[in-house]
């Protein structure tokens, strides 16, 4: 007589449990509520006395989750809400295959790394070798002492690794993988159409985006792509790099100042997706980025949004030896010109 699906999941859960309970002492809660796929909590216990230390199980059960065999057990398939989930839960998270014929169990914990992202979901390889029983009891023990779960985007905690590096003063230099991390969202067509522009600004590194910097003549801005971005770069020269708002400023750089000026970054309105990447690398790398914007709704808006929420910025005054009254009325940068100029000649 076969066993449906429902009571093959109650089997795998009281085998579990059993093992958990009568071999390793721990304490075995199962869930009753497990519609997102949490069967069953267990304590661990150590020389007699509940820890408070908790792992959370995903108990399978049945012949049919041992057809797919790896080259050392077995690979679970599951969803890609369950990755999520599993991978943000404040416990670990293991999957356990039960086989009723034999009454063992095999384990596997839910990483980032081991639950492979597929084409509609995940797969998680369990390996024959890891039985559930007294031998695993360190190894999980060791696992819920060393448990973060994973939250947000890979990007969002990329940069967040980078801001706590940044906040004690280490420089991180914008790498291949911090590329794929940002433009894993992105649609293919943003890579070369979306386009940073500057002008005196030199990069190292081995992105393409070095070579373009290093053959700038002077005379023209550098138009770099989020495609010529992709790599490892860092500032080569100066750390200190100017941002503003509009095409007029860098036209005036080349006629006036041409090699005397400083590193000049152009948002030309709010900047695409090239410019947020390339100033984000520029503060991540250690860069004083100093911005000034029109004082108008966009202005604000670049201000509190980009460089608000991303990385530390200076604000560029560069009319600060006027009166206030002009200094409110000059709202566009047309208007502050030759102090910006000023601001960014290199001195004798």
């Amino acid at each position: 007589m076969s066993i449906d699906a429902t009571n093959m999941g109650r089997v795998g859960v009281h085998v579990a449990g059993a093992i958990l309970e009568g071999q390793l002492g721990w304490r075995f809660r199962e869930q009753h509520e497990s519609d997102w796929g949490i069967d069953a909590l267990v304590e661990i216990v150590s020389n007699g006395h509940p820890t408070g230390k908790i792992v959370a199980l995903q108990i399978k059960a049945g012949q049919s989750w041992f057809q797919h065999r790896s080259h050392n057990g077995w690979t679970f398939y599951g969803t890609k809400r369950h990755r999520l989930y599993w991978l943000g839960h404040d416990l670990p998270v293991l999957v356990v295959l039960v086989d009723p014929r034999t009454g063992m169990a095999y384990w596997a914990h839910v990483t980032e790394i081991d639950a492979e992202p597929t084409a509609s979901a995940f797969k998680l390889n369990i390996p024959e070798y890891q039985v559930l029983g007294p031998s695993a009891a360190r190894q999980i023990e060791q696992i819920r002492r060393m448990w973060q779960p994973v939250r947000g985007d890979r990007w969002s905690r990329a940069r967040d690794a980078i801001a706590s590096c940044r906040a004690v003063g280490i420089p991180v230099a914008p790498s291949a993988s911090l590329w794929d991390a940002f433009a894993a969202s992105l649609p293919a067509s943003q890579l070369s159409t979306s386009a940073a522009i500057t002008f005196g600004l030199r990069l190292s590194g081995d992105a393409p985006a070095t070579v373009k910097t290093a053959a700038t003549d002077h005379r023209s801005p550098v138009r770099l792509t989020l495609e010529d971005l992709r790599g490892t770069w860092f500032p080569s020269g100066s750390t200190e790099v100017f941002v503003c708002e509009n095409h007029v400023v860098v036209e005036s750089v080349i006629r006036t100042l041409g090699v005397r000026s400083r590193p000049l970054i152009v948002l030309g309105g709010f900047p695409g997706k090239a410019t947020e990447y390339l100033l984000l690398g520029l503060g991540f790398a250690g860069c004083v980025v100093q911005v000034h914007a029109d004082h108008d709704a966009v202005g604000r808006k670049i201000k509190g949004t980009l460089f608000g929420q991303t990385i530390k910025f200076h604000e560029w005054k560069p009319c600060k030896d006027r009166a206030l009254t002009e200094l409110r009325t000059s709202r566009a940068e047309e208007l502050c010109l030759p102090d910006l100029l000023g601001a960014l000649r290199i001195a004798d």
